[in-house]
């Protein structure tokens, strides 16, 4: 249950985080880097998909973040249980 609720939370932020910055990318330079950040690696392997398939490829690109992240911090308490 721990995995599921690590993955979902991961999943939820990064989802939010990314569609926020995608908004305001265009108003500064700050919200522009935020995106170049988060939208990797999907939307530069999709190319000019990303265009027409834009909620999958965000989509399938938090999963990605989210599984990653999941990961690295289960690990990461796994190590610090006693």
């Amino acid at each position: 249950m721990m995995k599921l609720w690590c993955f979902a939370t991961f999943f939820a932020a990064h989802w939010v985080g990314q569609f926020v910055s995608w908004s305001f990318c265009e108003r500064n330079t700050v919200s522009r880097t935020i995106w170049l950040i988060l939208s990797a690696p999907l939307f530069y392997i999709s190319g000019p998909l990303a265009d027409k398939y834009f909620w999958v490829v965000n989509v399938l690109n938090s999963a990605v973040w989210a599984a990653g992240l999941s990961f690295l911090f289960l690990k990461l308490i796994s190590r610090h249980k006693v």
